[in-house]
Protein backbone atom coordinates (compact mmCIF):
# COMPACT_ATOMS: atom_id res chain seq x y z
CA UNK A 1 0.00 0.00 0.00
CA UNK A 2 3.24 2.65 1.04
CA UNK A 3 4.27 2.72 -2.58
CA UNK A 4 0.81 2.80 -4.10
CA UNK A 5 0.02 5.29 -1.93
CA UNK A 6 3.13 7.03 -2.83
CA UNK A 7 2.48 7.51 -6.39
CA UNK A 8 -1.59 8.26 -5.47
CA UNK A 9 -0.34 11.31 -3.28
CA UNK A 10 2.54 12.07 -6.58
CA UNK A 11 -0.95 12.46 -8.95
CA UNK A 12 0.47 9.83 -10.77
CA UNK A 13 -2.06 7.31 -10.54
CA UNK A 14 -6.23 7.38 -9.06
CA UNK A 15 -6.25 4.63 -5.80
CA UNK A 16 -8.91 3.00 -4.31
CA UNK A 17 -7.63 0.55 -1.18
CA UNK A 18 -10.20 -1.99 -0.56
CA UNK A 19 -10.40 -5.49 1.62
CA UNK A 20 -11.81 -7.61 -1.35
CA UNK A 21 -14.80 -9.43 0.67
CA UNK A 22 -15.77 -7.00 3.06
CA UNK A 23 -16.59 -3.71 1.29
CA UNK A 24 -19.62 -2.31 0.09
CA UNK A 25 -18.11 -0.15 -2.32
CA UNK A 26 -15.96 -2.71 -3.97
CA UNK A 27 -18.70 -3.27 -7.61
CA UNK A 28 -18.53 0.41 -8.27
CA UNK A 29 -14.54 0.58 -7.57
CA UNK A 30 -14.20 -2.61 -10.41
CA UNK A 31 -16.79 -0.51 -12.73
CA UNK A 32 -14.62 2.41 -12.24
CA UNK A 33 -10.58 1.13 -12.17
CA UNK A 34 -8.53 0.32 -15.41
CA UNK A 35 -6.01 -1.80 -13.08
CA UNK A 36 -6.98 -4.17 -10.41
CA UNK A 37 -3.70 -5.04 -7.81
CA UNK A 38 -4.31 -8.63 -5.86
CA UNK A 39 -2.05 -9.11 -3.27
CA UNK A 40 -2.05 -12.70 -2.33
CA UNK A 41 -5.54 -13.44 -2.89
CA UNK A 42 -6.16 -17.29 -2.55
CA UNK A 43 -10.45 -17.59 -1.84
CA UNK A 44 -12.99 -18.72 -4.50
CA UNK A 45 -14.62 -15.41 -4.13
CA UNK A 46 -11.42 -13.82 -5.39
CA UNK A 47 -11.36 -16.32 -8.36
CA UNK A 48 -14.92 -15.30 -9.61
CA UNK A 49 -13.69 -11.34 -9.22
CA UNK A 50 -10.75 -12.53 -11.10
CA UNK A 51 -12.45 -14.09 -14.23
CA UNK A 52 -15.02 -11.19 -14.23
CA UNK A 53 -13.03 -8.53 -14.37
CA UNK A 54 -10.89 -10.58 -17.18
CA UNK A 55 -14.30 -10.95 -18.95
CA UNK A 56 -14.59 -6.92 -18.56
CA UNK A 57 -11.46 -6.74 -20.41
CA UNK A 58 -9.58 -5.23 -17.17
CA UNK A 59 -5.89 -5.16 -16.51
CA UNK A 60 -4.75 -7.28 -13.67
CA UNK A 61 -1.61 -7.47 -11.52
CA UNK A 62 -0.54 -10.27 -8.45
CA UNK A 63 1.33 -9.74 -6.16
CA UNK A 64 2.40 -12.94 -3.95
CA UNK A 65 5.26 -12.99 -1.17
CA UNK A 66 4.92 -16.87 -0.10
CA UNK A 67 5.08 -20.02 -1.79
CA UNK A 68 1.60 -21.62 -0.84
CA UNK A 69 2.24 -24.87 -2.92
CA UNK A 70 5.32 -25.58 -0.59
CA UNK A 71 4.12 -24.57 2.50
CA UNK A 72 4.90 -26.95 5.58
CA UNK A 73 1.74 -28.39 7.48
CA UNK A 74 3.07 -27.37 10.39
CA UNK A 75 0.44 -24.92 11.85
CA UNK A 76 -3.32 -24.08 11.38
CA UNK A 77 -1.76 -21.25 8.59
CA UNK A 78 -0.48 -23.58 6.73
CA UNK A 79 -3.26 -25.94 6.31
CA UNK A 80 -5.16 -22.97 5.51
CA UNK A 81 -3.67 -22.34 2.42
CA UNK A 82 -2.93 -25.44 1.57
CA UNK A 83 -5.84 -26.43 0.83
CA UNK A 84 -6.22 -27.97 -2.52
CA UNK A 85 -8.70 -25.31 -3.59
CA UNK A 86 -6.98 -22.18 -2.48
CA UNK A 87 -3.82 -23.55 -4.37
CA UNK A 88 -6.15 -23.41 -8.09
CA UNK A 89 -7.09 -20.13 -7.33
CA UNK A 90 -3.36 -19.14 -7.03
CA UNK A 91 -2.25 -21.12 -10.30
CA UNK A 92 -5.43 -19.37 -12.00
CA UNK A 93 -3.64 -15.88 -10.65
CA UNK A 94 -0.54 -16.74 -12.48
CA UNK A 95 -2.14 -18.02 -15.37
CA UNK A 96 -4.36 -14.70 -15.90
CA UNK A 97 -2.83 -11.90 -14.62
CA UNK A 98 -1.55 -9.65 -16.48
CA UNK A 99 1.32 -9.07 -14.23
CA UNK A 100 2.88 -11.12 -11.66
CA UNK A 101 5.21 -10.11 -9.11
CA UNK A 102 7.27 -12.15 -7.18
CA UNK A 103 9.72 -11.89 -4.30
CA UNK A 104 12.24 -14.71 -4.57
CA UNK A 105 14.20 -16.88 -7.68
CA UNK A 106 12.12 -19.96 -6.24
CA UNK A 107 8.80 -18.07 -6.77
CA UNK A 108 9.80 -16.79 -9.82
CA UNK A 109 10.12 -20.56 -10.99
CA UNK A 110 6.58 -22.02 -9.62
CA UNK A 111 5.27 -18.97 -11.86
CA UNK A 112 6.85 -19.82 -14.69
CA UNK A 113 5.30 -23.56 -14.46
CA UNK A 114 1.88 -22.38 -14.47
CA UNK A 115 2.32 -20.22 -17.31
CA UNK A 116 3.34 -16.90 -15.87
CA UNK A 117 6.16 -14.14 -17.15
CA UNK A 118 7.08 -12.97 -13.34
CA UNK A 119 8.33 -9.96 -12.37
CA UNK A 120 11.27 -10.25 -10.02
CA UNK A 121 11.35 -7.49 -7.02
CA UNK A 122 13.84 -7.03 -4.33
CA UNK A 123 11.56 -5.00 -2.17
CA UNK A 124 12.61 -1.91 -0.27
CA UNK A 125 13.28 -0.22 3.02
CA UNK A 126 11.52 3.15 3.65
CA UNK A 127 14.89 5.02 5.97
CA UNK A 128 12.83 7.50 5.68
CA UNK A 129 11.04 5.98 9.01
CA UNK A 130 14.00 6.05 10.88
CA UNK A 131 15.00 9.89 10.23
CA UNK A 132 14.95 12.06 13.21
CA UNK A 133 14.83 9.39 15.87
CA UNK A 134 18.55 8.21 17.76
CA UNK A 135 18.98 4.88 18.83
CA UNK A 136 19.12 4.66 22.61
CA UNK A 137 22.15 2.11 22.91
CA UNK A 138 23.55 1.02 26.32
CA UNK A 139 27.58 0.46 26.74
CA UNK A 140 27.39 -2.23 29.45
CA UNK A 141 24.98 -4.60 27.38
CA UNK A 142 24.89 -6.02 24.26
CA UNK A 143 20.99 -6.02 22.99
CA UNK A 144 20.48 -9.01 21.01
CA UNK A 145 17.02 -9.36 18.99
CA UNK A 146 15.11 -12.38 17.65
CA UNK A 147 11.65 -9.95 16.50
CA UNK A 148 9.48 -12.69 15.38
CA UNK A 149 6.01 -12.76 17.22
CA UNK A 150 5.41 -16.31 15.78
CA UNK A 151 6.57 -20.05 16.30
CA UNK A 152 8.46 -20.99 12.95
CA UNK A 153 9.36 -24.31 13.31
CA UNK A 154 9.60 -26.14 17.25
CA UNK A 155 13.32 -27.49 16.01
CA UNK A 156 14.74 -24.27 14.77
CA UNK A 157 13.35 -22.27 17.82
CA UNK A 158 14.50 -25.07 20.25
CA UNK A 159 18.10 -25.06 18.14
CA UNK A 160 18.15 -21.07 18.88
CA UNK A 161 17.28 -20.92 22.33
CA UNK A 162 19.83 -23.54 23.68
CA UNK A 163 22.76 -20.86 21.43
CA UNK A 164 20.88 -18.11 23.51
CA UNK A 165 20.53 -19.49 26.66
CA UNK A 166 24.21 -20.32 26.40
CA UNK A 167 25.41 -17.43 25.51
CA UNK A 168 22.95 -15.62 28.21
CA UNK A 169 24.76 -18.02 31.05
CA UNK A 170 28.35 -17.57 29.89
CA UNK A 171 27.48 -13.82 29.78
CA UNK A 172 25.34 -13.79 32.54
CA UNK A 173 24.74 -9.44 33.03
CA UNK A 174 26.07 -8.30 29.93
CA UNK A 175 23.93 -9.30 26.90
CA UNK A 176 20.01 -8.86 26.85
CA UNK A 177 18.12 -11.43 24.43
CA UNK A 178 14.35 -9.75 23.25
CA UNK A 179 11.44 -11.28 22.28
CA UNK A 180 8.32 -9.83 21.24
CA UNK A 181 5.63 -12.15 22.89
CA UNK A 182 3.60 -12.37 25.93
CA UNK A 183 5.58 -15.16 27.52
CA UNK A 184 8.97 -16.69 27.42
CA UNK A 185 9.24 -20.15 25.42
CA UNK A 186 9.65 -22.97 27.84
CA UNK A 187 13.58 -23.01 26.79
CA UNK A 188 14.57 -19.49 28.21
CA UNK A 189 11.51 -19.70 31.06
CA UNK A 190 13.69 -18.32 33.99
CA UNK A 191 17.09 -17.52 32.35
CA UNK A 192 18.50 -14.04 33.63
CA UNK A 193 18.39 -11.79 30.40
CA UNK A 194 15.24 -12.64 28.60
CA UNK A 195 13.24 -8.99 27.91
CA UNK A 196 9.65 -9.46 26.56
CA UNK A 197 8.61 -6.77 25.23
CA UNK A 198 4.96 -5.92 23.83
CA UNK A 199 4.05 -6.26 20.25
CA UNK A 200 3.54 -2.82 18.75
CA UNK A 201 0.66 -2.19 16.48
CA UNK A 202 1.61 -0.85 12.81
CA UNK A 203 4.43 -1.79 10.96
CA UNK A 204 5.73 2.02 10.65
CA UNK A 205 5.64 2.07 14.35
CA UNK A 206 6.95 -1.03 15.12
CA UNK A 207 9.96 0.06 13.17
CA UNK A 208 10.85 3.14 14.77
CA UNK A 209 10.21 1.45 18.23
CA UNK A 210 12.86 -1.00 16.95
CA UNK A 211 15.35 1.47 15.70
CA UNK A 212 15.17 3.60 18.36
CA UNK A 213 15.85 0.63 21.39
CA UNK A 214 19.12 0.28 19.49
CA UNK A 215 19.75 -3.20 19.18
CA UNK A 216 23.61 -4.38 18.43
CA UNK A 217 22.68 -7.91 16.62
CA UNK A 218 19.62 -9.43 15.06
CA UNK A 219 18.68 -12.94 14.31
CA UNK A 220 17.13 -14.06 11.66
CA UNK A 221 17.37 -18.16 11.68
CA UNK A 222 15.41 -20.22 9.20
CA UNK A 223 13.91 -23.81 8.23
CA UNK A 224 15.46 -24.97 4.84
CA UNK A 225 12.70 -25.97 3.14
CA UNK A 226 11.66 -24.80 -0.20
CA UNK A 227 9.02 -22.76 1.45
CA UNK A 228 11.45 -20.54 2.91
CA UNK A 229 13.57 -20.39 0.29
CA UNK A 230 10.89 -18.16 -1.46
CA UNK A 231 10.31 -15.67 1.06
CA UNK A 232 12.10 -12.50 0.98
CA UNK A 233 15.30 -11.15 3.20
CA UNK A 234 13.00 -9.26 4.94
CA UNK A 235 15.15 -9.14 8.44
CA UNK A 236 18.25 -8.33 6.23
CA UNK A 237 16.40 -5.00 5.10
CA UNK A 238 15.08 -4.55 8.21
CA UNK A 239 18.26 -5.45 10.34
CA UNK A 240 20.30 -3.44 7.94
CA UNK A 241 18.38 -0.25 7.55
CA UNK A 242 18.54 0.04 10.94
CA UNK A 243 21.88 -0.52 11.43
CA UNK A 244 22.07 -3.96 13.09
CA UNK A 245 24.65 -7.24 12.76
CA UNK A 246 22.46 -9.71 11.44
CA UNK A 247 23.31 -13.47 12.16
CA UNK A 248 21.18 -15.61 9.30
CA UNK A 249 20.86 -18.85 8.04
CA UNK A 250 23.36 -19.97 5.54
CA UNK A 251 20.30 -20.49 2.70
CA UNK A 252 18.11 -18.48 0.61
CA UNK A 253 16.60 -15.75 1.08
CA UNK A 254 20.25 -14.76 2.58
CA UNK A 255 22.97 -16.47 1.43
CA UNK A 256 22.23 -15.44 -2.20
CA UNK A 257 21.85 -11.72 -0.65
CA UNK A 258 24.24 -11.25 1.65
CA UNK A 259 28.12 -11.44 1.53
CA UNK A 260 29.42 -13.31 5.06
CA UNK A 261 30.97 -11.43 6.94
CA UNK A 262 30.48 -8.29 5.04
CA UNK A 263 26.46 -7.58 5.82
CA UNK A 264 26.47 -10.15 7.87
CA UNK A 265 27.42 -13.40 9.41
CA UNK A 266 26.16 -16.52 7.86
CA UNK A 267 25.57 -19.79 9.89
CA UNK A 268 24.91 -23.54 9.59
CA UNK A 269 21.99 -24.69 11.21
CA UNK A 270 23.48 -25.97 14.61
CA UNK A 271 23.50 -24.99 18.38
CA UNK A 272 27.69 -24.47 18.41
CA UNK A 273 27.41 -22.43 14.81
CA UNK A 274 24.82 -20.28 16.17
CA UNK A 275 26.48 -19.93 19.34
CA UNK A 276 29.65 -19.01 17.89
CA UNK A 277 28.66 -16.66 15.83
CA UNK A 278 27.09 -14.37 18.05
CA UNK A 279 30.12 -14.88 20.62
CA UNK A 280 32.18 -13.23 18.27
CA UNK A 281 29.89 -10.13 17.60
CA UNK A 282 29.43 -9.88 21.33
CA UNK A 283 33.29 -10.06 21.33
CA UNK A 284 34.77 -8.32 18.72
CA UNK A 285 33.40 -4.78 18.84
CA UNK A 286 34.85 -3.64 15.55
CA UNK A 287 33.34 -6.28 13.69
CA UNK A 288 29.94 -5.93 14.75
CA UNK A 289 30.06 -2.15 13.64
CA UNK A 290 31.46 -2.61 10.24
CA UNK A 291 28.61 -4.88 9.65
CA UNK A 292 26.06 -2.99 10.61
CA UNK A 293 27.27 -0.34 8.74
CA UNK A 294 28.03 -1.74 5.46
CA UNK A 295 24.58 -3.81 5.81
CA UNK A 296 23.24 0.22 6.10
CA UNK A 297 25.00 1.04 3.11
CA UNK A 298 23.56 -1.61 0.84
CA UNK A 299 20.34 -1.08 1.95
CA UNK A 300 19.99 2.35 1.43
CA UNK A 301 22.00 2.29 -2.27
CA UNK A 302 20.42 -1.40 -3.61
CA UNK A 303 16.65 -1.48 -1.51
CA UNK A 304 15.19 1.89 -1.43
CA UNK A 305 11.41 3.53 -2.04
CA UNK A 306 12.21 5.25 -5.20
CA UNK A 307 13.37 1.78 -7.13
CA UNK A 308 10.33 0.36 -5.58
CA UNK A 309 8.41 2.98 -6.81
CA UNK A 310 9.65 2.63 -10.34
CA UNK A 311 9.33 -1.09 -10.05
CA UNK A 312 5.18 0.06 -9.84
CA UNK A 313 5.58 2.31 -12.50
CA UNK A 314 6.85 -0.97 -14.60
CA UNK A 315 4.18 -3.05 -13.63
CA UNK A 316 1.40 -0.41 -14.48
CA UNK A 317 3.12 0.09 -17.64
CA UNK A 318 3.03 -3.44 -18.50
CA UNK A 319 -0.55 -3.93 -17.48
CA UNK A 320 -1.85 -1.52 -19.43
CA UNK A 321 0.21 -2.45 -22.54
CA UNK A 322 -0.58 -6.51 -22.18
CA UNK A 323 -3.26 -8.27 -24.85
CA UNK A 324 -6.63 -8.60 -23.62
CA UNK A 325 -7.38 -12.17 -22.75
CA UNK A 326 -9.56 -15.03 -24.42
CA UNK A 327 -12.43 -15.64 -21.80
CA UNK A 328 -14.94 -17.06 -24.24
CA UNK A 329 -14.46 -20.10 -22.85
CA UNK A 330 -16.07 -18.82 -19.71
CA UNK A 331 -19.85 -18.82 -20.09
CA UNK A 332 -22.47 -16.89 -18.25
CA UNK A 333 -24.15 -20.23 -16.69
CA UNK A 334 -26.36 -19.43 -13.40
CA UNK A 335 -25.92 -23.07 -12.66
CA UNK A 336 -23.57 -25.89 -14.75
CA UNK A 337 -23.92 -29.80 -14.08
CA UNK A 338 -21.37 -32.89 -13.74
CA UNK A 339 -23.40 -35.99 -14.20
CA UNK A 340 -21.34 -39.10 -12.31
CA UNK A 341 -22.02 -42.58 -13.57
CA UNK A 342 -21.03 -45.14 -11.79
CA UNK A 343 -20.47 -48.55 -14.14
CA UNK A 344 -20.00 -51.06 -11.60
CA UNK A 345 -23.29 -52.28 -11.56
CA UNK A 346 -26.61 -51.41 -9.43
CA UNK A 347 -26.46 -50.70 -6.04
CA UNK A 348 -28.17 -53.57 -4.41
CA UNK A 349 -25.52 -55.87 -6.59
CA UNK A 350 -22.62 -53.71 -5.18
CA UNK A 351 -23.94 -54.04 -1.53
CA UNK A 352 -24.38 -57.81 -1.99
CA UNK A 353 -21.04 -57.82 -2.91
CA UNK A 354 -19.78 -55.55 0.02
CA UNK A 355 -18.41 -52.67 -2.13
CA UNK A 356 -18.21 -49.24 -1.38
CA UNK A 357 -17.99 -45.94 -2.89
CA UNK A 358 -14.86 -45.49 -4.73
CA UNK A 359 -12.58 -42.67 -2.92
CA UNK A 360 -11.77 -40.94 -5.78
CA UNK A 361 -15.89 -39.72 -5.95
CA UNK A 362 -15.32 -38.37 -2.63
CA UNK A 363 -12.41 -36.23 -4.12
CA UNK A 364 -14.96 -35.28 -6.77
CA UNK A 365 -17.62 -34.00 -4.74
CA UNK A 366 -15.30 -32.07 -2.65
CA UNK A 367 -13.88 -30.51 -6.00
CA UNK A 368 -17.45 -29.82 -6.95
CA UNK A 369 -18.35 -28.39 -3.77
CA UNK A 370 -15.56 -25.35 -4.04
CA UNK A 371 -16.49 -24.46 -7.72
CA UNK A 372 -19.16 -21.54 -7.62
CA UNK A 373 -22.59 -22.49 -10.16
CA UNK A 374 -21.03 -26.31 -10.16
CA UNK A 375 -23.85 -28.97 -9.39
CA UNK A 376 -22.93 -33.12 -9.00
CA UNK A 377 -25.79 -34.97 -10.03
CA UNK A 378 -24.82 -38.89 -9.13
CA UNK A 379 -26.37 -41.85 -11.03
CA UNK A 380 -25.77 -44.99 -8.70
CA UNK A 381 -25.56 -46.98 -12.44
CA UNK A 382 -26.28 -46.94 -15.92
CA UNK A 383 -29.74 -47.67 -16.27
CA UNK A 384 -30.60 -43.95 -14.12
CA UNK A 385 -28.14 -42.19 -16.40
CA UNK A 386 -30.45 -43.58 -19.53
CA UNK A 387 -33.37 -42.53 -18.08
CA UNK A 388 -32.20 -38.92 -17.14
CA UNK A 389 -35.14 -37.14 -18.64
CA UNK A 390 -32.55 -34.68 -20.60
CA UNK A 391 -28.70 -35.84 -20.24
CA UNK A 392 -27.71 -33.02 -22.19
CA UNK A 393 -28.58 -31.31 -19.79
CA UNK A 394 -25.46 -32.21 -18.38
CA UNK A 395 -22.05 -30.03 -19.32
CA UNK A 396 -20.28 -33.44 -18.79
CA UNK A 397 -20.48 -36.88 -17.58
CA UNK A 398 -17.58 -38.48 -15.41
CA UNK A 399 -16.64 -41.77 -15.55
CA UNK A 400 -14.57 -43.66 -13.24
CA UNK A 401 -13.15 -46.75 -15.71
CA UNK A 402 -11.02 -49.35 -13.80
CA UNK A 403 -11.34 -52.61 -15.79
CA UNK A 404 -12.25 -53.58 -19.21
CA UNK A 405 -16.22 -54.51 -18.37
CA UNK A 406 -16.50 -50.52 -17.36
CA UNK A 407 -14.38 -49.73 -20.46
CA UNK A 408 -17.07 -50.94 -22.51
CA UNK A 409 -19.82 -49.28 -20.40
CA UNK A 410 -18.03 -46.10 -20.96
CA UNK A 411 -18.04 -46.20 -24.94
CA UNK A 412 -21.57 -47.23 -25.09
CA UNK A 413 -22.73 -43.92 -23.17
CA UNK A 414 -19.81 -41.16 -24.38
CA UNK A 415 -21.88 -40.08 -27.38
CA UNK A 416 -25.38 -38.62 -24.84
CA UNK A 417 -23.38 -35.97 -23.56
CA UNK A 418 -21.79 -32.83 -24.05
CA UNK A 419 -18.32 -33.90 -23.36
CA UNK A 420 -16.74 -36.63 -21.13
CA UNK A 421 -14.10 -36.98 -18.06
CA UNK A 422 -13.32 -40.49 -18.02
CA UNK A 423 -10.82 -41.58 -14.97
CA UNK A 424 -8.04 -43.86 -15.90
CA UNK A 425 -5.73 -43.28 -13.08
CA UNK A 426 -6.17 -46.92 -12.25
CA UNK A 427 -6.84 -48.70 -14.68
CA UNK A 428 -5.90 -52.58 -14.66
CA UNK A 429 -4.23 -52.25 -18.27
CA UNK A 430 -2.63 -50.25 -20.75
CA UNK A 431 -4.26 -46.90 -21.12
CA UNK A 432 -2.78 -45.13 -24.60
CA UNK A 433 -4.71 -48.25 -26.63
CA UNK A 434 -7.76 -47.02 -24.68
CA UNK A 435 -7.31 -43.29 -25.77
CA UNK A 436 -6.60 -44.07 -28.87
CA UNK A 437 -9.48 -45.97 -29.89
CA UNK A 438 -12.22 -43.53 -27.82
CA UNK A 439 -9.87 -40.57 -30.30
CA UNK A 440 -11.04 -42.23 -33.34
CA UNK A 441 -14.19 -43.05 -32.50
CA UNK A 442 -15.88 -40.65 -30.96
CA UNK A 443 -14.45 -37.55 -32.91
CA UNK A 444 -16.08 -33.96 -32.04
CA UNK A 445 -16.87 -35.02 -28.71
CA UNK A 446 -14.84 -33.28 -26.00
CA UNK A 447 -13.10 -35.69 -23.86
CA UNK A 448 -10.45 -35.68 -20.46
CA UNK A 449 -8.64 -38.67 -19.62
CA UNK A 450 -7.02 -38.70 -15.88
CA UNK A 451 -3.83 -40.80 -16.08
CA UNK A 452 -1.06 -41.44 -13.92
CA UNK A 453 1.01 -38.91 -13.85
CA UNK A 454 4.44 -41.49 -14.80
CA UNK A 455 2.35 -42.21 -18.10
CA UNK A 456 1.21 -38.85 -18.71
CA UNK A 457 4.53 -38.13 -21.04
CA UNK A 458 4.24 -41.42 -23.11
CA UNK A 459 0.47 -40.48 -23.80
CA UNK A 460 0.70 -36.65 -24.79
CA UNK A 461 3.38 -37.64 -26.75
CA UNK A 462 1.95 -40.67 -28.67
CA UNK A 463 -1.92 -38.67 -28.88
CA UNK A 464 -3.10 -36.17 -31.79
CA UNK A 465 -4.07 -32.93 -29.58
CA UNK A 466 -8.01 -33.78 -31.00
CA UNK A 467 -8.43 -37.18 -29.36
CA UNK A 468 -9.01 -35.17 -26.05
CA UNK A 469 -7.01 -33.48 -22.91
CA UNK A 470 -4.54 -35.20 -20.76
CA UNK A 471 -4.39 -34.32 -17.09
CA UNK A 472 -1.68 -35.91 -14.87
CA UNK A 473 -2.57 -37.11 -10.94
CA UNK A 474 0.22 -38.80 -8.92
CA UNK A 475 -2.04 -41.39 -6.88
CA UNK A 476 0.43 -42.60 -4.55
CA UNK A 477 2.60 -40.02 -3.56
CA UNK A 478 0.10 -38.02 -2.23
CA UNK A 479 -2.71 -40.34 -0.80
CA UNK A 480 -2.06 -39.68 2.57
CA UNK A 481 -3.06 -35.59 1.98
CA UNK A 482 -4.65 -34.90 -1.33
CA UNK A 483 -7.14 -32.70 0.21
CA UNK A 484 -3.81 -30.51 0.47
CA UNK A 485 -1.42 -31.27 -2.31
CA UNK A 486 -2.05 -29.58 -6.12
CA UNK A 487 -1.69 -32.38 -7.79
CA UNK A 488 -3.82 -34.88 -5.99
CA UNK A 489 -6.91 -35.95 -6.69
CA UNK A 490 -9.08 -33.20 -5.68
CA UNK A 491 -6.68 -30.72 -7.31
CA UNK A 492 -6.91 -32.48 -10.89
CA UNK A 493 -10.54 -32.71 -10.61
CA UNK A 494 -10.94 -28.85 -9.92
CA UNK A 495 -8.67 -28.15 -12.93
CA UNK A 496 -10.90 -30.56 -15.12
CA UNK A 497 -14.32 -29.55 -13.88
CA UNK A 498 -13.27 -25.71 -14.60
CA UNK A 499 -12.09 -27.11 -18.13
CA UNK A 500 -15.92 -28.34 -19.00
CA UNK A 501 -17.66 -25.70 -18.11
CA UNK A 502 -17.26 -24.62 -21.38
CA UNK A 503 -19.34 -27.56 -22.70
CA UNK A 504 -22.58 -26.67 -20.81
CA UNK A 505 -25.94 -27.34 -22.95
CA UNK A 506 -26.11 -23.66 -23.44
CA UNK A 507 -23.01 -22.98 -25.32
CA UNK A 508 -24.24 -23.17 -28.82
CA UNK A 509 -21.62 -20.72 -29.81
CA UNK A 510 -19.06 -22.48 -28.24
CA UNK A 511 -19.70 -25.87 -29.78
CA UNK A 512 -19.84 -23.98 -33.38
CA UNK A 513 -16.46 -22.17 -32.43
CA UNK A 514 -15.24 -25.94 -31.85
CA UNK A 515 -16.59 -27.56 -34.68
CA UNK A 516 -14.91 -24.71 -37.05
CA UNK A 517 -12.01 -24.88 -35.32
CA UNK A 518 -11.67 -28.73 -36.21
CA UNK A 519 -13.45 -28.20 -39.65
CA UNK A 520 -9.81 -28.85 -41.93
CA UNK A 521 -9.81 -32.17 -39.94
CA UNK A 522 -13.37 -33.19 -40.99
CA UNK A 523 -12.71 -32.31 -44.19
CA UNK A 524 -9.62 -34.66 -44.31
CA UNK A 525 -11.87 -37.17 -43.06
CA UNK A 526 -14.38 -36.54 -45.82
CA UNK A 527 -11.64 -36.65 -48.41
CA UNK A 528 -10.97 -40.09 -47.28
CA UNK A 529 -14.00 -42.08 -46.67
CA UNK A 530 -16.68 -39.84 -49.44
CA UNK A 531 -15.90 -43.40 -51.52
CA UNK A 532 -17.11 -45.64 -49.02
CA UNK A 533 -20.15 -42.66 -48.22
CA UNK A 534 -20.79 -42.53 -52.23
CA UNK A 535 -20.94 -46.49 -51.79
CA UNK A 536 -23.37 -46.50 -49.53
CA UNK A 537 -25.50 -43.53 -50.82
CA UNK A 538 -26.21 -45.89 -53.75
CA UNK A 539 -26.50 -48.82 -51.75
CA UNK A 540 -29.42 -47.21 -50.14
CA UNK A 541 -30.62 -46.21 -53.14
CA UNK A 542 -31.30 -49.82 -54.12
CA UNK A 543 -32.62 -50.39 -51.50
CA UNK A 544 -35.21 -48.19 -51.87
CA UNK A 545 -36.08 -48.73 -55.30
CA UNK A 546 -33.57 -47.31 -57.40
CA UNK A 547 -32.44 -49.13 -60.34
CA UNK A 548 -30.24 -47.18 -62.20
CA UNK A 549 -26.08 -47.95 -62.81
Amino acid sequence: MRPLGALAKRGEISLRLRLANFSPFLASDLRWCNIVVFTRNCEIADLKLLYELKRQGKKVIYDIDDNFEEIPLSSDVAIYHRHFFRLHVIRRFFELADVVRVYSDRMAERARLRGAEPEFVRCYFDMSLTQGIKPVRRDDKIKIAYPTGRLDDPHLENMLYSAVAAILAKYRGKVEFHLWRKEAPARLKGVEGVVLNKPVMGYDNFIRSFYKAGFDIGLAPGVDTPFFRSKTNNKYREFGGCGIAGIYSNFPPYSNTIEDGKGGLLVDSSIEAWTEAMERLINEPALRQRIAEAARQDIATHYTFENELEGWRRALRRAVKAPPADMSWLPKYEAWFLATVDLRGYAEVKQARGESDDERTEHLRAAASHLPNIGLVPFPNVRAYLGAPSRKGYGAAFYLVNNEAEFDACVQLLGLGNSAIIDLSQYQGEVLPLIRKLGDSLLGLPMSFIVRKAEAPIIESSLDIDAGHIWAVDPESFSAIPMFSSEGYPSVYTDVIEHHIQYGPSSYRTRMMRFLSRFDRYVALWNAYKRRFATLWKYLGWRFGRRTF
